[in-house]
């Protein structure tokens, strides 16, 4: 029972019948095949994986291999899962005689075999002497002997009269209740789990163990606020029938409180909350990098429970940074200590040089633009048509419904319009001059000098005049070509009754994430602050082969945070600045780590030469251009490895040197961080399952008889975007191609459009049956995808896309690699190249030539992709 699997089995047995005897039959049956099934002969797989760990140990005398090591750690755990079950063996022999079992599993069967003959009767004696074998026998000269044991054929002495108690007719009427639910689980509760089994053959642990949890309203803990406006009578009736006591304040649900308002003192508990966490933490005892991660993993979502649907007070985020910050750099009130970096780069992402701890004024405002978003798109919730009521019909909440949350939803609403972006349909329900429907962001924004009277109410179904043309005509002044080239792209459906919509413009399928809302509001953040973010790409320190906190050590030794004594010194603090090493030049980062004839000793031991560091040069790219090198040295570690935990030693020598007052031992530094590189090396890398290429053939194939295939594809060069496609029958022959430029935008735009274009041909030319391939995975799942996405990019070409293949009889669009598009693929980067408008051919273009001949006598090219080869263990 202490398996997961058997809890599963237990519950999906359960639910599949009907009664409770029906149930406990199945649950049997199923936990007889599952044990045969899962255990089997626990006494072979014992002995095998004994062997198995000790032919390991054995290897493994002889030098760490990192197969060796993930083998070992799997063949542990099935061998603790063997002894779990030696274990229940243990507890059904009845006996406390582990000493003499030593997890021995044939001393355990033998003790439970014998118990079991012991308690099972298979022979007895009859009254005539003679031995009773058979089972039906048995039973019946058993109840033969009970039921004449007490009777006798004379009466010899009568009783005498004997007053009885007697039962009133209440306790009589008692007799007969059936037991409640609270009755019976205590009673089976107060038998041991492994007490002998009832005739289904359940033993009491196995009803403690899968026991329902039964949840029930507790009465005692609830409660019933009122509003001031609710009537005295409809309190009183209200009260009587749920049979709840009356609140005089909303109280809590699931921890959070009700009544909350804008006072700062209303937020105190969320910010007790949070430092009563950090207390309890030493913080003396955790690096940095365990720092981080308590702070991501566990404050963080801690508070930011509290934050999805409450505007935070701006002095209570700052407070809760300040918790965050001072336990990162272990300060406090009585024991101040620097922050050698500032905390608006230790919250930026770790690619720009930050750790990646949340603002928690951004992530509130975040969440808030999250709750937003979900009452216009969740609207068939409970939650959703409950707030509705108090919204208008721009989704703002009326002012005179300003409660929390309403005050709380005008400010994510805020954030949510800057991510928002108009998907154009019709283009009726959009201003071409206001709104943001395009990349750029609205055009009036991109253009200057005023615009007429009429133009302030132009739509973009105004300017519209098919699907990709546009009547510029109808514009006061003629727009930038930029500009243009963006709307060119644009599909806008100019009859339809469509409306438009918004999607999330920072992800590609228009869905808002609280990642992308978090990043749009910390750029701002930056963009309006004074401070200049990094412009350094710090991913690469987080892809080092070393332990975390060698990475926070590298982080801030790259950002010049070292606490070297130049740096100390530098922040106002008087002490001796010679190099506790040498005692031959100033300690700055660039002397420490290079320059110092101690740690040159070291270099040596290591037996690596980092290029040279001297004062003025960047830190940063000599850390990186060391770091990053391959090149294979001492024991088969590369070079960037031994530089880095080289790094780590010669910092944590002249620590012990400045403040332990041990000697700084160059060969003995060096060698400790061979001997850490190695051993990191063979442990923690190159675990991962290789990877082989494999080669297979690709070529044009024809449809089949009576159908048309049509090849699309798209290009995007320099944001400049056109496509192409052919049409050809089941014999391969030429039946018609086209290629168009399309304007400015993105490679899955110019697919789509391409895809459209080939079908627009197909219906002119009266195909039928048609076959689309075209070598774009994304676009195929798009159109034959049976979800209704009507909140990105891309949902009015995949619409218009879906509406066009119902005029046909039968479609089938597939994907199809590069090597068997060539021809759509050359036409579509002849229109990108050439701004070519629409372009029909009906006979063969010259420039495909080649490519046409090859699909027709069906010449296959060879292509590779990579598959996962397990370990061989």
């Amino acid at each position: 029972m202490k398996e997961p699997g058997f809890i599963n089995l237990a519950e999906v047995a359960w639910k599949e019948s009907n009664s409770s005897v029906q149930g406990l039959g199945l649950i049997r049956d199923r936990a007889r095949e599952w044990n045969r099934n899962s255990f089997g002969n626990i006494f072979y797989r014992k002995k095998v994986l004994i062997r198995r760990l000790e032919g390991i140990n054995r290897a493994m005398c002889q030098g760490p291999k990192p197969h060796l090591v993930r083998l070992e750690q799997e063949l542990a755990l099935e061998y603790q899962k063997v002894l779990n079950q030696e274990e229940l063996w243990a507890s059904k022999s009845r006996v406390d005689w582990l000493s003499l079992g030593d997890s021995n599993t044939s001393f355990f069967h033998a003790s439970v075999n014998m118990r079991r003959r012991s308690n099972k009767i298979s022979v007895l004696k009859d009254n005539m002497g003679n031995w009773v074998y058979e089972k039906e026998a048995i039973n019946q000269h058993i109840v033969s002997y009970f039921n004449n044991c007490f009777n006798s054929p004379h009466l010899t002495q009568s009783l005498s009269p004997v007053d009885l108690p007697q039962l009133n007719n209440f306790q009589s009427f008692n007799l007969g209740d059936v037991p409640s639910s609270e009755e019976i689980k205590s009673a089976l509760w107060n038998l041991k789990p492994f007490k002998a089994p009832r005739i289904d053959g359940f033993q009491p642990g196995f009803f403690q163990k899968c026991w329902g949890p039964g949840l029930s309203v507790n009465i005692d803990k609830s409660s019933v606020w009122f509003s001031p406006n609710t009537p005295v009578c409809d309190r009183v009736k209200a009260v009587q029938t749920l049979g709840f006591g009356e609140s005089p304040k909303p109280g809590k649900y699931l921890g959070f409180p009700l009544d909350i308002r804008k006072r700062v003192s209303d937020f105190k508990p969320f910010v007790d909350k949070v430092l009563d966490k950090v207390e309890n933490w030493k913080a003396k005892h955790l690096s940095k990098a365990g720092k981080v991660t308590l702070i991501n993993s566990v404050c963080s979502p801690l508070i930011s429970y509290f934050m999805q649907c409450t505007a935070f007070p701006a002095k209570v985020c700052q407070s809760i940074d300040k918790i965050f910050r001072d336990f990162f750099w272990a300060s406090g009130t009585e024991n101040r200590k620097f922050h050698l970096v500032g905390w608006d780069i230790i919250c930026n992402p770790k690619k720009d040089g930050g750790l990646g701890i949340v603002r928690s004024r951004e992530r509130n405002l975040a969440f808030l633009a999250k709750l937003c978003w979900r009452s216009e798109y969740e609207r068939d919730s409970t939650w959703a048509k409950v707030l509705s009521r108090y919204l208008k019909d721009d989704g703002v909440v009326s002012r005179s419904s300003w409660s929390p949350l309403g005050k709380s939803l005008r400010v994510g609403l805020k954030i949510l319009k800057q991510g928002l972006k108009k998907n154009i349909f019709s283009g009726k329900g959009t201003k071409f001059w206001e709104d943001d429907w395009l990349s750029l962001g609205p055009i009036r924004s991109l253009i200057q000098g005023p615009l007429n009277k009429n133009d302030h109410s132009l739509s973009v179904n105004n300017v519209a005049r098919d699907l990709g043309v546009w009547n510029w005509d109808c514009l006061s002044f003629d727009l930038p070509c930029c500009i243009k080239r963006k709307i060119q792209a644009v599909a806008c459906c100019k009859d339809r009754d469509d409306c438009d919509s918004s999607y999330w413009k920072l992800t590609p399928s228009g869905n808002f994430t609280l990642k992308t809302a978090y990043e749009l509001l910390c750029g701002s953040r930056v963009a309006d602050s004074s401070r200049v973010a990094l412009n350094v790409d710090m991913r690469w320190i987080w892809r080092l082969h070393c332990s975390p906190k060698i990475r926070i050590f590298i982080w801030q030794l790259v950002l010049n945070a070292t606490p070297c004594k130049t740096i100390l010194a530098a922040r106002g603090i008087m002490l001796n600045i010679v190099c506790p090493l040498c005692a031959a030049g100033v300690e700055s980062i660039e002397h420490l780590f290079f320059n110092c004839w101690e740690v040159k000793k070291v270099w040596e031991v290591l037996k690596i030469t980092p290029s040279n560091l001297s004062m003025g040069d960047c830190v940063n790219s000599w850390v990186k251009d060391n770091a990053l090198l391959k090149t294979i040295k001492n024991l088969g570690v590369s070079h960037g490895v031994l530089f880095v935990f080289g790094l780590w030693e010669i910092w944590l020598g002249r620590n012990a040197k400045v403040f332990e007052n041990k000697t700084f031992d160059a060969k003995l530094v060096g060698k400790r961080a061979v001997f850490k590189a190695a051993e990191f090396i063979h442990l923690n890398v190159n675990l991962a399952p290789s990877r082989a290429s494999e080669v297979f053939s690709v070529g044009w194939l024809p449809p089949p008889a009576g159908w048309w295939k049509i090849n699309t594809d798209g290009s995007c060069q320099n944001n400049l975007i056109g496509g192409g496609g052919v049409i050809r029958d089941a014999n391969g022959n030429w039946v018609h191609g086209f290629n168009k430029w399309f304007g400015e935008g993105n490679s899955l735009m110019a697919e789509l459009w391409a895809i459209f274009e080939g079908l627009k041909l197909a219906k002119r030319l009266f195909c039928h049956n048609i076959m689309i391939e075209t070598d774009s995975l994304t676009a195929v799942n798009l159109i034959t995808s049976c979800e209704n996405r009507n909140h990105n990019q891309f949902s009015t070409l995949v619409s218009i896309c879906k509406a066009t293949l119902s005029d046909f009889s039968d479609v089938k669009v597939v994907h199809v690699h590069r090597e068997g598009n060539t021809c759509a693929d050359i036409l579509a980067k002849l229109a990108v190249s050439s701004r070519s408008p629409l372009m029909y051919f009906d006979k063969l273009p010259p420039c495909i030539s080649s490519a046409f001949a090859a699909d027709l006598v069906g010449i296959k090219f060879s292509r590779s992709r990579s598959s996962v080869n397990a370990l061989a263990l």
